[in-house]
């Protein structure tokens, strides 16, 4: 389970998952995606023998969201996907992809978090930060709607309020302002993070994990289908997309320059 861009370690029935871009901020480019999903669906198939999860990033960074070169590359181009075709796993599908696991999972938040990679930590049971982390719902600065269910469940986990100011306003927020509105669990430091949520993941999996499993099922089962909710998110995107504002607020982030928006 084991790539270049994608560690995976095993410790008795806990599986560590460490995203190694770091040059990049562990930026989610389509083969990293991919092999996030592969690896969530092997995890799957192996519980119980795997009965927690730990996710984390080398380096500065957990995760920086999409690969914005990915996005400039492509930015104009004509999508020849048919509509009949079926829809391929995406960055966005990963927030609903973690919580479908049977397994708890804990994002053990080294440094940066934002973007897709913020939606990641947001659909993650637990959350350990790093005295080192930020995070940022930065998608209104790409005029871009939120992603990977995030649009519902950072409301969830701090309340309407902050989540509307932390999606209206794109601002980083440090690891001490996330623990006072109960954005994760702790806040510990850099040389702790990865030893305290791997203590936690091993505690996880000393429980009956038949009982856990049923348990994570009980407190989702009322919530809607994070999928139906990335299903709208994209909707947006695509409604997003042609517009002159997320042409100026790619190019202009590409360039290293404020942008300018009309509402165009």
């Amino acid at each position: 389970m084991t790539s270049e861009a994608l560690q995976v370690e095993r410790r008795n029935h806990v599986a560590i998952l460490t995203l190694n871009r770091p040059e990049s901020l562990n930026a989610m480019n389509q083969e990293l995606v991919a092999e996030v999903h592969a690896t969530l669906d092997t995890i799957a198939e192996e519980f119980p023998e795997i009965r927690a999860v730990v996710l984390t990033g080398n380096g500065r960074g957990f995760c920086a969201g999409t690969d914005m070169k990915a996005i400039a590359d492509n930015v104009g181009r004509t999508n020849t996907r048919q509509a009949s075709d079926p829809r391929p796993r995406n960055i966005g599908d990963i927030g609903p992809h973690i919580r479908s696991l049977p397994q708890p999972v804990i994002a053990a938040v080294n440094g940066v978090a934002v973007g897709a990679g913020f939606a990641m930590v947001l659909a993650c049971d637990l959350r350990i930060a790093s005295e080192q982390a930020r995070f940022a719902g930065i998608f209104v600065n790409r005029s871009l709607p939120p992603d990977g269910a995030s649009s519902y469940t950072l409301a969830t986990i701090v309340g309407p309020t902050v989540a509307a100011e932390m999606l209206f306003t794109g601002r980083m927020y440090d690891a001490q302002w996330a623990d006072r509105v109960g954005l994760v669990n702790s806040v510990v430091a850099p040389e702790q993070l990865l030893p305290d949520a791997i203590a936690l993941a091993e505690e996880i999996a000393s429980k009956p994990p038949i009982a856990t499993r049923i348990t994570k099922d009980l407190m989702n089962r009322f919530a809607p289908a994070l999928t139906d909710v990335v299903e709208l998110e994209m909707v947006a995107v695509g409604e997003l997309s042609p517009t002159e504002d997320f042409r100026e607020a790619i190019t202009s982030y590409m360039e290293k320059r404020q942008p300018t928006f009309h509402g165009r």
